[in-house]
């Protein structure tokens, strides 16, 4: 039996024009029983083929007519809005297949027909960890799963509005609340986001736990557009939400009561095992990324400020805080999320 194997764990990074001459790593089933074909006739043999594809550090295809690049797919979880989803990530797509070799897409699916993104921070993980996305942005929980899972590595984070790589948890009330300090909520009906969310739910029950204080009332909403709703409307005292998620406009009526300490930001995460120059030309890039100001037009509200470089060291802080809260918790409800 002949086996042929692609050689993907040894590629390079490459421009359009060498790519262009290394188009024999795309070899089709039809192609092979051809040429095998005539070879059995010549040698007046049996044929029997097998094609393998070495994919332990698969990168991608070369399925594109007009773009014969090695193609790299970036995951984006769905959430509520896919279409807020792709216009806020686009930019970035756009500056990336312009300042890498490579030819990046939305190639999130399990077919390569498929342009659908991730429904949630869990599928995420698991998109990465079967090599379907070779890239994609995760929530501090999400990528501490995937770094236990199947070894994950923390490419960059994102910078906030102020430039800075951190993120911050923000306890919301009404603007007419009597509340004045986080000890003011014991006793009180708090709104937090879903139960796997770092900024949502981890982060403001480990500030309350330091805090010694006790909510009356505690559930988790699906996002935080429903949490300041809810707040709004009178249904809960207080609500908590993620920073970089707060929309001014939206917060009309309120005001933060408390912010939290903060964290290293969401990570851009990749494969530990992604060949060594493909991640430094990402690194490269990503890196020099600036939004706007990096000749990206439209909005990329999530990807906008820009990236930092990544360490093993940033999210040590979110395990002392996955011990500090109760057991129950850091056993079941903080699997993945944003």
């Amino acid at each position: 039996m002949l086996t042929v194997h692609a050689p993907w764990s040894r590629i390079e990074p490459l421009d359009k024009k060498a790519h262009t001459a290394n188009r024999s790593l795309k070899i089709t089933g039809k192609d092979l029983a051809a040429g095998f074909m005539a070879f059995g006739l010549l040698t007046c043999g049996d044929v029997s083929l097998e094609v393998e594809t070495d994919d332990s550090t698969l990168v991608g295809e070369h399925d594109s007519e007009e773009d014969q690049r090695v193609l790299l797919r970036l995951g984006v979880s769905a959430h509520k809005d896919p279409q807020r989803t792709y216009r806020s990530s686009q930019p970035l797509v756009d500056y990336l297949n312009a300042h890498t070799p490579y030819r990046v897409e939305f190639r999130i699916g399990r077919s390569s027909e498929s342009s659908e993104l991730a429904p949630t921070a869990q599928d995420l993980v698991t998109f990465i960890e079967e090599r379907l996305v070779e890239i994609a942005p995760l929530g501090v929980l999400s990528y501490c799963l995937a770094d236990d899972r199947f070894g994950a590595l923390a490419l960059v984070r994102h910078r906030n509005r102020d430039g800075e790589a951190l993120d911050r948890s923000v306890f919301l009330v009404p603007a007419a609340s009597d509340m004045r300090a986080l000890s003011d909520l014991s006793g009180r009906s708090l709104a937090l986001g879903p139960s796997h969310s770092t900024l949502g739910h981890l982060v403001p029950r480990y500030e309350l736990a330091l805090a010694s204080v006790e909510p009356g009332t505690v559930e988790n909403l699906e996002s935080e557009s429903a949490i300041v709703e809810a707040i709004k409307s009178g249904a809960f005292d207080a609500g908590v939400a993620p920073e970089y998620l707060i929309d001014e406009t939206a917060l009309e009526g309120l005001r933060a009561l408390h912010v939290s300490s903060p964290i290293a930001s969401r990570p851009m995460v990749v494969r530990r095992d992604l060949p060594e120059p493909v991640r430094a030309s990402l690194l490269e890039a990503l890196l020099s990324f600036r939004g706007e100001a990096s000749g990206v037009t439209g909005s990329a509200s999530e990807f906008s400020h820009g990236f930092v470089q990544g360490a093993p060291t940033d999210y040590d802080v979110v395990c002392k805080m996955l011990d500090t809260i109760e057991a129950s918790c850091s056993q079941g409800c903080h699997e993945a999320g944003d």
